[in-house]
């Protein structure tokens, strides 16, 4: 990881301009942990091309490591208007949401869309993006859902869960059975 941050480093003392060495640099940051330094390339790389949503996206998941959601809101939602099937922004969003204390209904609604967005994209296939739709139904009250959503995924998707998928999902259906929202 050092070396290959030296060498990206190297490329954009050279080529102050090449966004792409710029984003390849943060993620390298963000591979070793390095939060801070990774915002400020990715931010170079946005600023530089700010019209591909993976950057837009990778910028929006560094903000809500450093615990800027909002900013992070920001982002996934940049990066879902550039590429309205970039089914990663549509789950960040909504996870980012729903993974605030509180919601406004406009923030309870956005969660809802972004999530049933991202279900669709998957064909309602991807487990991650069902485990946030639950919470996004969870969220708005709807707890019925939330626990249809997750008993469904738990016995279709029997024995290829790992472990610890499996008991997280075990103990929000348990959380949603009571009436509180877990967050993913």
């Amino acid at each position: 990881h050092d070396e290959a941050a030296s060498h990206l480093q190297e490329v954009i003392r050279l080529q102050a301009t090449r966004a792409e060495a710029h984003f390849n640099l943060a993620n390298s940051f963000m591979l070793g942990g390095h939060i801070e330094q990774a915002l400020a390339s990715y931010r170079r790389a946005v600023e530089l091309r700010g019209d591909h949503a993976p950057w837009r996206y990778n910028l929006g998941v560094a903000l809500a490591r450093a615990g800027d959601n909002r900013a992070a809101q920001g982002e996934f939602r940049t990066a879902a208007q550039l590429d309205s099937g970039y089914t990663a922004a549509w789950n960040g969003l909504a996870r980012s949401l729903v993974g605030q204390t509180q919601l406004n209904d406009a923030e309870i609604r956005e969660a809802l869309a972004a999530a049933e967005r991202a279900a669709e994209l998957t064909g309602r296939q991807n487990v991650g993006v069902l485990d946030t739709l639950a919470a996004a139904h969870a969220s708005a009250g709807d707890f019925a859902k939330a626990i249809e959503i997750v008993e469904n995924v738990l016995s279709q998707s029997a024995g290829q869960l790992t472990e610890q998928v499996a008991s997280q999902l075990t103990q929000r259906l348990a959380a949603y059975r009571q009436g509180r929202r877990d967050v993913p």
